[in-house]
């Protein structure tokens, strides 16, 4: 008698990506009971502040910024949007370091429960695929490289920026733009052909030139970029969001994860022309 088909796990979702959802998920969650005074503090000390990292390299005209700017909203009135950046600036040069670290660590902070529920859903989606492929050392080092280049491109826009940018956006990004390089090939878990169960996310990719000429590769990357720079103009004014969308941010984590992916991906390369 022929024996039952194994059954898919109901939640198979690999181990680095459950643990990096669980991990923004559950300082959401922990944030939730913290006081309003405690989370900015968490957000003025672990988020990624432009105008804040160039006291790694250029101390005393940092410093000079950012007294010319306290000193300018420091007559306006309480709670207005530049008194918030005085107080800020303020904050900074009391602390008077760069904090490097915030590059990463601004990634495990959201905004809101909706903010961080849209990136864990989208980091199981397309992280999990980069997992699979990866290994959890290459995908996690890969996250990291990614929230770098996310940070480092939205202060590329705003250098003297006082705000904090928080979010795991531009990690999520960068698992993006590494799963566009595979995902659509030939034998890839989207493409046209798909090799037989965990086997597609193995399957090796082609050059990057070959994937210029996948229609269905370009269609998606041309919708992402599309949704990200409508999303980034469009959210504040339409109300979906009160802040700001960092979508330099994404487009610099997508980046990060397209052009390195194959410093990352310890899968071979099939010859030219492989993408259909």
């Amino acid at each position: 008698m022929d024996s039952p088909p194994a059954r898919e796990p109901i939640f198979n979702v690999p181990t680095a990506t459950l643990a990096l959802t669980v991990v923004i998920v559950g300082i959401q969650f922990i944030r939730s009971f913290l006081s309003d005074d405690a989370n900015l503090a968490l957000v003025l000390d672990w988020g990624f502040i432009p105008l804040r990292l160039p006291l790694f390299w250029a101390p005393d005209a940092t410093m000079e910024e950012l007294r010319q700017l306290a000193e300018a909203g420091s007559q306006l009135p309480p709670d207005s949007a530049g008194w918030f950046r005085a107080a800020i600036a303020g904050h900074i040069m009391e602390e008077g370091s760069s904090r490097v670290q915030t590059l990463i660590t601004h990634a495990f902070l959201h905004g809101g429960w909706t903010h961080v529920v849209v990136n864990a859903l989208w980091l199981v989606a397309f992280g999990g695929a980069v997992d699979r492929r990866f290994g959890a050392a290459r995908y996690l080092l890969l996250g990291a490289v990614s929230a770098i280049a996310g940070a480092l491109a939205h202060m590329a826009i705003d250098p003297q920026s006082p705000l904090p940018l928080i979010g795991a956006s531009g990690v999520v990004s960068g698992y993006t733009g590494a799963m566009a390089r595979f995902a659509f090939a030939t034998g890839g878990p989207l493409g046209r052909w798909r090799a037989p169960g965990d086997d597609s996310f193995r399957y090796p990719a082609a050059p990057l030139a070959d994937f210029f000429r996948n229609r269905r590769a370009l269609i998606f990357v041309g919708l992402w970029f599309g949704l990200n720079i409508v999303t980034g103009l469009a959210a504040t004014p339409l109300g979906v969001s009160e802040e700001p969308v960092a979508w330099m941010a994404h487009i610099g984590g997508f980046a990060a994860g397209f052009l390195l992916f194959g410093l990352f991906d310890p899968i071979g390369r099939i010859p030219p022309s492989g993408l259909r």
